[in-house]
């Protein structure tokens, strides 16, 4: 038997798990644990202390030297074991675990919903974290949200892919919050950007100098963006021209409609037949990371275009049971076995056949996903496909 003992500092991804998990059960002292029963110790890795990780693999991997002064003073405030609920937010572990951890079958798992996109290239890190605090590595096990390394093994300490936004999805799903589909859509597609990057602010303006009329975008540059530079431009100049490019730009920041103010999240939705989004993690070291943004059109009832960097991104949903929309969505832009470009210009053609079709056309391909979207719902209400943690 699989016990889990999960602390107060644990977020409620783990609790709604090991409640639905037939296999699982919670460990609450009330007996005494056999000593072929497995028991896993799960604590929120909290983001401060993530990117403790991940600045000091940066140290590691790139110039020891370089960040001399720095290591030591970083690996100080990783290392402590914080007792005060005061900081309870910032701890790793806890030292009075120790008493469940001395077991021969018991594992410390460390987990985060967010962005434990690539932890396993911060391997140095986590070994000299479990020397410090005498850990055996075999007894480690950390969480990583990456599909493209789904089914990647690792050797101790251990690390697994685990799309905690599914377990976050189906914990929070309701019909409540389905668009309508009865209301009458004046929109194709609706595309949503709080951030800025190259992928990001060419499809923004390809469909801002198209497709105005038939969209509904945001394109806001929050702190985190990327900066407009030469650089960043490069992708947008292969299918615009420098005064179209410069007309969007002049229109930044772009909100959903700026004459209707008083309009809901849910009525933007609404008035769209497509969402189509750009996953978080678009970056360039082989990894994808899975985040909320993926669910959001799932948990709204609404046909998609997913795109993410690495192709791939759809046939994980599939794994997970989802069904996407082709072929009433055309969806080679996701073939993995594709260059970037040749995956970003079949994204760019959909867009266009899309936006080029005529109410009714629209009308049909949204009746025709329906039963697609129906599956997906049955896919979130159900407690009895939830994937095993080990």
């Amino acid at each position: 038997m699989v016990f889990y003992f999960y602390t107060k500092y644990a977020e409620s991804d783990i609790e709604y798990l090991v409640e639905k998990y037939p296999s699982y059960k919670k460990y609450n002292f009330e007996f005494p644990l056999k000593d072929t029963d497995t028991l896993i110790i799960c604590i929120y890795l909290h983001l401060a202390a993530l990117a403790e990780f991940c600045n000091l693999m940066g140290c590691l991997m790139q110039d020891q030297k370089k960040y001399a002064q720095t290591y030591k003073a970083r690996f100080k405030s990783l290392n402590q074991n914080i007792n005060s609920d005061n900081h309870k937010r910032y701890y790793i572990f806890h030292k009075d675990l120790g008493r469940l951890f001395e077991r021969k079958n018991s594992k410390l798992f460390l987990y985060n919903s967010w962005e434990t996109r690539d932890l396993y290239t911060a391997r140095p890190v986590i070994i000299h974290y479990c020397k410090y605090h005498k850990i055996p590595t075999n007894k480690l096990i950390l969480s990583m949200t990456d599909h493209q390394h789904m089914f990647k093994r690792c050797h101790y300490p251990r690390i697994i892919s685990y799309d905690w936004q599914f377990i976050i999805a189906k914990k929070n799903f309701s019909r409540n919050s389905f668009v309508s589909n009865d209301n009458q859509k004046s929109k194709s597609i609706i595309f949503m950007n709080n951030r800025c990057n190259d992928e990001r602010f060419c499809t923004a303006a390809y469909l801002f100098t198209y497709y105005r009329e038939k969209c509904h975008i945001s394109f806001l540059m929050n702190a985190r963006s990327d900066k407009i530079t030469a650089q960043l431009l490069r992708q947008s100049q292969q299918f615009l021209s420098t005064p179209q490019i410069q007309s969007f730009q002049n229109h930044i920041p772009l909100y959903l409609d700026t004459n209707h103010a008083t309009k809901s999240y849910k009525d933007f939705l609404e008035d769209a037949y497509i969402m189509l989004i750009f996953e978080t993690n678009i970056v360039r070291h082989g990894c994808q990371q899975i985040s909320e943004k993926t669910y959001r059109p799932l948990l709204a009832g609404m046909p998609f275009i997913l795109w993410s960097y690495q192709g791939g991104i759809l046939s994980h949903l599939h794994r997970l049971g989802f069904k996407t929309f082709t072929p009433f969505i055309k969806e080679d832009y996701d073939d993995k076995n594709k260059s970037y470009l040749e995956r970003y210009k079949l994204l760019i053609r959909e867009l266009d056949r899309i936006c080029s079709l005529n109410t009714r056309e629209l009308e049909q391909l949204y009746k025709n996903c329906y039963p697609i979207i129906e599956h997906n719902i049955e896919v979130l209400e159900s407690t009895t496909n939830l994937p095993p943690l080990l």
